[in-house]
């Protein structure tokens, strides 16, 4: 909470944190500067037939975020490396957030979702 004036405003901390990472990434992914943490042991993403075809037409895209990944056998794919501002976020969560986005967006526009999902479907969808 603080005010400015005669205004108070009540500010979400963790949206507020969440909103500059997405700012950071993004001004980062459009500069081209983006900063990966390689993983100590790679990260496996299994998917459906549907959800593989969709992150293998944006495997250039999530490189470019500064996702190391590739394809690793039958709807699956193997993650070496993060952008450095995601290397808290539990993956399974956060391609299931990208990937509900996707259907979402099939279907009706969804409500806000985690900003850090936002990321990749405000850039990809």
């Amino acid at each position: 909470v603080f005010e400015c004036g005669a205004t108070m405003y009540l500010v979400d901390q963790h949206a507020a944190h969440e909103r500059m990472i997405y700012d950071r990434l993004k001004q980062q992914v459009k500069e081209r500067k983006v900063v990966t943490q390689p993983m100590l042991l790679p990260y496996v993403l299994t998917l459906n037939p549907q959800e593989s075809a969709f992150i293998k037409e944006k495997l250039p895209d999530f490189v470019q975020m500064g996702f190391e990944m590739e394809e690793f056998g039958s709807n699956s794919f193997k993650i070496s490396a993060l952008p450095v501002d995601l290397c808290e976020v539990d993956l399974s969560d956060f391609f299931k957030k990208v990937l509900d986005g996707l259907e979402s967006a099939k279907n009706i526009m969804h409500k806000r979702s985690v900003a850090v999902a936002k990321i990749i479907f405000v850039l990809f969808i």
